[in-house]
């Protein structure tokens, strides 16, 4: 084989590779699930402890997307059973299993805050006076 055929071949052969990093690379990036959430936001407040459903981060995530973009802000995610009876949660709390969390939404209303969320669902949902309750029990 003379030296420009065997020049020819090997460009070509990395322009192939080159291509099948690229595509690669595309669904890779496509395929990645974005998380707009950190692991302490969900932290109890008392003694530190993480507990998360992943249902809870998906769907979530979601309800970020169907808001706009828009920053969820986590007031209280998980709740040890000392810091949820210390401030008169109920007994059987979602929170206490990492199933559950209250939010704010700057621009949203907690009442439009739920009606989203069950439509990304959520399987319970209340709006307080200033605060969303969400879970996935």
């Amino acid at each position: 084989m003379d030296t420009n055929k065997f020049r020819r071949l090997m460009w070509f052969a990395m322009v192939i590779v080159f291509i099948a990093f690229l595509m690669s690379m595309c669904d890779k990036a496509h395929s990645a699930e974005v998380n707009h959430f950190k692991n302490s936001e969900f932290s109890c407040k008392h003694c530190g402890k993480i507990v998360i459903d992943s249902r809870l981060i998906a769907r979530l995530e979601k309800l970020r997307h169907e808001l706009g973009d828009t920053p969820i802000v986590i007031t209280s995610g998980y709740r040890c059973p000392k810091h949820n009876k210390a401030i008169g949660g109920a007994k059987r709390s979602q929170h206490c299993q990492g199933k559950a969390v209250d939010i704010k939404v700057a621009h949203y209303t907690p009442q439009e805050v739920a009606h989203f969320a069950k439509m990304m669902g959520f399987t319970w949902v209340k709006a307080y006076r200033s605060w969303t309750h969400l879970d996935v029990r």
